[in-house]
């Protein structure tokens, strides 16, 4: 429960005490405020010549005008508030769905990439076999070539040690 506290202000050149939980501060500034319509009031063109009665109504409604105007403004910006609210929750929304989606492609192509690696390994191990076999097959058809023209050249050579072939010269 808040303590009741009693502090003097100066309300129209007038001492008065009033007992609010409000801060001592806050109620220093209520009268202040209300010091300053007053004097409007006065200050203003026939404020001096007018009764206690018609002062004290126009000074509350100078206050209820505030209130209100206030009001208005806080109301405004309390549905400004709840608009911004509604738009950033309705922004909020479709970044997420974004990002879900972003979050969909992204694996996606990862599991496209991981394909591809696959498919381009398994590419490249049946070139390299391929390969491999194509030298291989080579190196079979050039040993055998060699093999051949080593057996010609012995068949030749021979064939001149034993005289069946004449040199030319």
């Amino acid at each position: 429960m808040e303590e009741i506290k009693t502090v003097e202000v100066i309300i129209a050149g007038q001492v008065i005490k009033l007992r609010a939980a409000e801060g001592e501060e806050y109620l220093h500034k209520l009268a202040r405020y209300t010091d300053k319509k007053i004097l409007e009031i006065e200050n203003a063109k026939g404020g001096a010549y007018m009764r206690s009665q018609e002062k004290t109504i126009l000074i509350a409604l100078n206050i209820a005008d505030d209130y209100f105007k206030e009001k208005a403004q806080s109301d405004h910006a309390k549905k400004e508030a709840a608009s911004l609210d509604k738009r950033f929750e309705t922004e909020q929304a479709k970044l997420l769905q974004e990002n879900q989606q972003l979050l969909k492609t992204i694996e996606e192509l990862t599991t496209e990439l991981g394909e591809l690696k696959k498919s381009t390994a398994d590419k490249l191990a049946a070139e390299k076999t391929r390969l491999a076999k194509e030298l291989e097959d080579t190196r079979t058809e050039l040993s055998e070539e060699l093999a051949r023209a080593r057996k010609e050249l012995d068949d030749y050579i021979e064939a001149f040690d034993k005289g069946k072939i004449k040199s030319i010269r």
